[in-house]
């Protein structure tokens, strides 16, 4: 019998090279959800209600929570930013979340098995370099949860 994660982490490593390169969501008029990033919060969803309901929240910005499974963070070329990956679960459900991190901004809150909040953009189906990507979420921020700041959990 093949245990999960002999499947998944093969997985995983296979997208880095997709995501190498990446550049961090923009506020240009071209990105899907820049035009209320500013004016509507994230809407909250859990991962079992995304995974159901995937096409209604395909290009959404969404907050969701979750545990980090799976972490892989690599250094860009700048040696300025981290480009980062990671399974985030909940119960038996997972997607996979990927973005980059400022180094001038201090530690990313990305270690394994910590609880966190992402507020980024929610994708069903994306295509990266040639490869279909499923259930992914683009973060724009990945916070510890619950907040050590008082008032902000």
């Amino acid at each position: 019998m093949t245990s999960l994660s002999s499947y998944v982490l093969p997985f995983i490593s296979t997208l880095i090279p997709l995501l190498i390169g990446y550049q961090a969501p923009s506020l240009s008029l071209d990105h899907p959800a820049s035009s209320d990033i500013f004016t509507t919060p994230p809407q909250e969803v859990s991962i079992v209600d995304l995974l159901g309901k995937a096409q209604a929240f395909h290009q959404q910005r969404i907050s969701i929570r979750g545990l980090v499974t799976q972490p892989e963070l690599h250094l860009d070329e700048s040696e300025l930013y981290l480009d980062f990956v990671f399974r985030l679960s909940q119960e038996s459900y997972s997607i996979i979340v990927y973005g980059r991190h400022d180094r001038t901004r201090g530690a990313p809150a990305i270690r394994m098995n910590e609880t966190v909040e992402v507020i980024g953009i929610f994708w069903k189906e994306q295509n990266r370099n040639g490869s279909s990507i499923l259930n992914s979420l683009e973060a724009i921020t990945v916070t510890p949860y619950p907040s050590a700041i008082p008032n902000r959990t």
